[in-house]
């Protein structure tokens, strides 16, 4: 995200739509892979898997 950006809940929001797409999608469990953002997706509940 661009610094200008930053704090102000936008990745948050994206997280949550992208979530509440894939439910309404009938998914259960969405997996994602990222350099760097880990501990945003974690406090969205999301988990490391190995």
């Amino acid at each position: 995200m661009h610094p200008d950006y930053r704090g102000q809940g936008i990745a948050d929001r994206l997280i949550e739509t992208a979530e509440q797409a894939a439910r309404a999608l009938g998914e259960e469990r969405l997996y994602l892979i990222t350099a760097n953002g880990q501990a945003l997706y974690e406090r969205h509940g999301w988990m490391t898997q190995e």
